[in-house]
């Protein structure tokens, strides 16, 4: 299996529910699930991460092979999933990278790795909504790591 990571799952993971101070095995297993090219992202996420200047950032930064370019196929899916979401993203940057990370998904048939628990509408989409009706599969951090059979 492959996961696909949302800001929001490196973001929460850091500064609220794995913080590499307290869980540096965690962020250890990340980086080797990285490596071993299980955990994937976009570089749209990366941009996000950017926005503040913090150890974050500086981690992320290193992660070389998580990161990946935007691609055709990535592409012509971020194309279609605005068509279907117009609504999808607004104006804020903290959102911009929510298709593509569901785009990347959906190119690799991965499971996309969210935070984010707003069910949303078609009003306002979410990562789970749009997830929901494109049928791809997302996860918490926690349902992550008990998939990868992880421990601390």
């Amino acid at each position: 299996m492959v996961y696909c990571l949302d800001t929001s799952a490196l973001i929460e993971a850091w500064v609220r529910l794995y913080s590499p101070d307290v869980f540096p095995t965690y962020w250890v297993k990340l980086e080797g699930a990285i490596q071993r090219k299980i955990l994937i992202s976009v570089d749209n996420v990366l941009d996000e991460i950017k926005m503040k200047d913090d150890d974050l950032q500086k981690w992320a930064k290193q992660q070389n092979d998580l990161f990946l370019p935007i691609d055709e196929d990535v592409q012509s899916k971020v194309g279609e999933i605005m068509t279907a979401f117009p609504k999808f993203v607004d104006t804020r940057p903290k959102n911009m990278a929510d298709p593509f990370v569901i785009a990347l998904a959906k190119v690799k048939k991965a499971v996309v790795v969210t935070e984010e628990k707003r069910p949303g509408t078609e009003k306002r989409p979410t990562i789970p909504f749009v997830c929901n009706k494109l049928q791809i599969k997302y996860i918490p951090i926690l349902d992550m790591i008990r998939e990868l059979e992880w421990s601390f």
